[in-house]
């Protein structure tokens, strides 16, 4: 009879542990965070600072008695840019956000101290590389005459910006506030140069 009474309460406090530990684990609430606020701050750069691409050459032949129209999109599948590093990727990795859109700055400007953005281009919130399509689209005609060859070539400068920001985060339980600070390297369309030739055909 001892022996059964020692086994039931051993038993009885087992189960009372147990309960304990997973009304522990159901009290702990999982945070949640909210972005609440994004500024930006310029720094100083090399206002030279392109970056370029280099259009593949293209080559139209006309070969025949009549002219050939000829369209071409020298910008097309070329993006821009957009990254943000924080001075602590994990806290920002573990605040788990969620996709955030905002918009940033276009060019870079002679503002000091922080600054809001009211336009622009919108961005991903991300550290990885988030493209957008260029703020300009283009679209070249050309009449190919017969028995004659044009050939296209080119480049594409894109200016590069930094800027730093500063993000505050929001837990929504608690309303306790954090702030994240970093730098954010973007890329967009400045101009363009276009070499085109055009040749007979022998």
């Amino acid at each position: 009879m001892k022996n059964r009474f020692t086994s039931i309460s051993s038993l009885i406090i087992a189960i009372s542990i147990f309960a304990c530990n997973s009304m522990d684990e159901i009290d702990e609430p999982v945070k949640s965070y909210e972005l609440a606020d994004m500024k930006w701050k310029h720094i100083e750069q090399d206002e030279d600072n392109l970056v370029e691409f280099e259009l593949p050459q293209q080559t139209f032949r006309n070969e025949g008695d009549n002219p050939i129209p000829i369209e071409i999109n020298p910008l097309e599948g070329i993006m821009g840019t957009s990254k943000f590093e924080f001075d602590q990727p994990e806290f920002f990795l573990e605040m788990n956000l969620g996709e955030h859109y905002l918009m940033a700055p276009r060019y870079h400007g002679n503002q000091e101290g922080y600054f809001y953005v009211g336009g622009g281009q919108e961005v991903l919130l991300d550290t990885t590389i988030y493209e957008f399509p260029l703020s300009i689209e283009t679209t070249e005609s050309y009449t190919l005459t017969p028995n004659t060859e044009l050939i296209y070539e080119g480049t594409v400068h894109l200016k590069e910006i930094k800027v730093k920001f500063l993000a505050r985060v929001i837990e929504k339980v608690s309303g306790a506030s954090y702030d994240l600070e970093g730098t954010w390297t973007s890329s967009y369309y400045e101009t363009m140069s276009i070499n085109v030739v055009a040749n007979d055909i022998e």
